[in-house]
């Protein structure tokens, strides 16, 4: 099949990762390391910093599993809680 075709805009919306892969030319272990995972879990798990530093602010006596169940209780957000201790390291 030859790689000359026109691609509408936007056509790439909903491609995994092998079919990009495959167009760019890389592979699946090139794309995998070219991403930072501070920057992964700043997309995913960013809107929960104003209320983890709210409830801080409010409770500095508090540990993390303390600050889990508020973030349930509070804002009803369920955190895993390796995810919660690399949200508060970072």
């Amino acid at each position: 099949m030859a790689n000359n075709r026109i691609w509408p805009i936007g056509c790439f919306q909903r491609a995994g990762v092998n079919q990009i892969c495959r167009l760019l030319g890389i592979s699946k272990k090139t794309y995998y390391y070219s991403i930072d995972p501070a920057q992964t879990l700043e997309q995913r798990y960013g809107h929960l910093k104003s209320m983890l530093e709210r409830i801080i602010q409010k409770n500095p006596s508090y540990g993390y599993r303390r600050i889990k169940k508020a973030l349930f209780e509070v804002y009803g957000e369920a955190v895993n809680h390796k995810v919660l201790l690399k949200l508060l390291l970072a």
